[in-house]
């Protein structure tokens, strides 16, 4: 036995140092699964079940993510663009100047006017917010009255200068929010609705991870330095017309055929992928009966393979 452990800690030590090296994330990501049926997506979200809910084309349309049809919105939903869901299963439409509310079933529960209204969010404490055009950001109840603006005045900032177009709003698990312009740039708030930085980009293709990254010209950044944490090699920047992570990290993206990808990051390591987790290094190590030979039985881990 003392020679299984005086063999075991310095093999050990060097598989851990070898994983560090060779088992790190990689930029390589791969198309998990691919259907079709969708038209006219304009935003998406997915919920923490892992269904996702597009809307678009008059409708909300709500997938698994194998591309089976779970439900379908339809009633009143004429120019709808943009999706939200509170904490209890209600259901939130952007359409045209309206904010609409719905239960779970799809049954209207009110519609409020919000002037020049452009994308809608729901944060942890189910307050709505909404941007609206060469204004500001509206905050709402889940009874539809405006509770706070926040706006070139209230921060006493020129944030929201040249504010147009179809801008997304989007919260990041913690509270904070992130704002882009199309052409622009993006907006980075913090949960008390403080103004933190302004960063470059715009796409309306904006998503935000479980991590606490955003996804923006088919790269992953971190919202603080404004840097880039991954190039997602693989996935074309082109054809995307909205994008959302799931809570396991994979990013579906809506593109102009009508199509949905879902794209799933790989590691450098030999064997099966595991979601988004580097696999441990697996050793065996037995010492032969009546003898003082051992037998080790270790994982190799083959640099050059990405999948």
């Amino acid at each position: 036995m003392n020679i299984i452990k005086s063999i075991l800690i310095p093999v050990i030590s060097f598989l851990a140092c070898l994983m560090m090296g060779n088992a790190a994330p990689q930029d390589n990501w791969y198309k998990s699964d691919s259907w079709g049926g969708v038209s006219g997506a304009e935003n998406m979200i997915v919920t923490d079940d892992g269904l996702i809910w597009i809307a678009g084309n008059d409708k909300i349309a709500v997938h698994e993510q194998n591309g089976t049809l779970v439900k379908q919105f339809t009633n009143g939903l004429t120019g709808c663009t943009d999706v939200a869901l509170d904490s209890i299963g209600n259901v939130y439409a952007k359409i045209s100047n309206n904010l609409i509310k719905m239960d779970a079933n799809g049954s209207q529960v009110w519609t409020v006017p919000v002037s020049q209204i452009l994308s809608i969010a729901i944060n942890k404490n189910d307050q709505i917010y909404a941007t609206v055009k060469n204004f500001a950001v509206k905050i709402l109840n889940v009874d539809g009255n405006v509770t706070q603006t926040i706006s070139n005045t209230s921060l006493n900032q020129d944030v929201f200068h040249n504010w147009a177009g179809q801008d997304l709003i989007r919260f990041f698990h913690n509270g904070d929010f992130i704002v882009n312009v199309p052409g622009k740039s993006l907006r980075f708030f913090k949960s008390d609705n403080s103004f933190l930085k302004s960063l470059s980009g715009g796409n309306s293709k904006i998503a935000v991870n479980p991590e606490g990254l955003y996804y923006n010209n088919s790269k992953l950044y971190d919202p603080i330095s404004g840097s880039v944490v991954s190039n997602m090699t693989g996935i074309p920047e082109t054809y995307d017309k909205c994008a959302a992570f799931t809570p396991k990290g994979d990013l579906v993206i809506a593109r102009g055929d009508n199509t949905i990808d879902i794209w799933t990051r790989t590691y450098r390591t030999h064997g099966t992928v595991v979601r988004n987790v580097p696999p441990q290094p697996r050793l065996t190590v037995t010492q032969r009966s009546g003898t003082n030979l051992v037998d080790m039985d270790v994982e190799i881990l083959d640099p050059d393979d990405a999948t």
